[in-house]
């Protein structure tokens, strides 16, 4: 039988792909990043390649002709150095390689495979690669591993802060206005003006007004087209608004200075008559999508202690 010269083994040596496990890498996991590769490079006549140590070199790209190259080189030529490794028995034409865990430019294996379409180029010796490039096709347990990917890399830590996705909690950093039932509390800024559907709280007031002085409590908030909820809440265990006549206050509710509710003012017994400020509060239930400026206008007071408005999108 005649012999083929380098060149012709080059030329028109074929490669079968008889084994090929994809280890995509999860960081929760400890599991081998590594790719079992086999194959068999043979002669023109399809004799084996004579059997003795050869350097063999791996790349993998995105297309079968051209395209990108994804990962490599890895370089088995008995070099100690990173992406290198020892030079790969071939025996009758059979050899057994282990790719990974990073290529010559410390990229990893396991980074290589987050496309559809990856082909591996394989190169004997200094001779041009060996062609076609073989696709790389999935193992049938494999299927399942796809749905790593729905976390696209991550592990549960970047939703949850932990792991243990039982243990675990959602940041209200992370919440999407609108997005908890009905109500949008949650995680929402502190702010004279806030996100759509958010929350806006106004400032803490303490004021000492004349007797009978009018008062205006206001934030700007922007919505959805729900109803809001508007309402004066402490800022302090001592917190209180007083009256400063023989009457109660005149409490009015007002978008954009158009009034649409009102507390009418009722006898009390003491111009020292001191209520709650939680007991003040409305839902405005057509404010329509807007940014609007919701106002409490108190009148008839004489002092304010640690008090502030809030309002917020039902």
């Amino acid at each position: 039988m005649k012999t083929a010269s380098p060149a012709q083994i080059l030329r028109f040596a074929y490669f079968t792909l008889a084994m090929l496990y994809v280890v995509l890498l999860a960081p929760a996991q400890s599991v081998p990043a590594l790719v079992n590769y086999q194959g068999r490079l043979a002669n023109p006549d399809g004799s084996p390649l004579p059997t003795a140590d050869y350097t063999l070199t791996f790349k993998v790209f995105d297309a079968a002709t051209n395209g990108a190259l994804v990962w490599g080189p890895q370089v088995f030529d008995g070099v100690a150095a990173q992406g290198h490794g020892a030079r790969i028995p071939v025996v009758q034409g059979y050899f057994n390689v282990m790719l990974g865990p990073v290529d010559t430019g410390g990229s990893a294996l396991s980074d290589a495979f987050n496309g559809t379409l990856r082909y591996v180029e394989v190169t004997v010796s200094n001779r041009p690669p060996i062609t076609p490039r073989q696709q790389i096709l999935t193992t049938p347990f494999a299927f399942q591993a796809a749905n790593s990917a729905k976390l696209a890399g991550y592990d549960w830590s970047a939703l949850l802060g932990t792991n243990n996705p039982v243990a675990g909690t959602i940041s209200g950093a992370r919440l999407t206005d609108g997005t908890i039932g009905i109500g949008k509390l949650a995680a929402r800024p502190v702010a004279a003006n806030a996100p759509a559907g958010g929350l806006a709280f106004g400032p803490s007031v303490t004021a000492d007004t004349t007797a009978g002085a009018m008062y205006d409590f206001s934030v700007t908030l922007v919505t959805t087209g729900r109803p809001v909820f508007i309402a004066l809440i402490p800022t302090a265990t001592d917190s209180y608004l007083q009256c400063g006549g023989a009457n109660g206050p005149t409490i009015v509710f007002l978008r954009d200075a158009a009034s649409f509710a009102s507390l009418q003012s009722v006898p009390v017994t003491s111009s020292s008559f001191k209520f709650a400020p939680s007991v003040v509060f409305t839902v405005d239930p057509t404010p329509g999508a807007g940014t609007y400026e919701f106002r409490i206008h108190l009148d008839n007071m004489s002092f304010i202690k640690n008090v502030r408005l809030v309002a917020f999108e039902l």
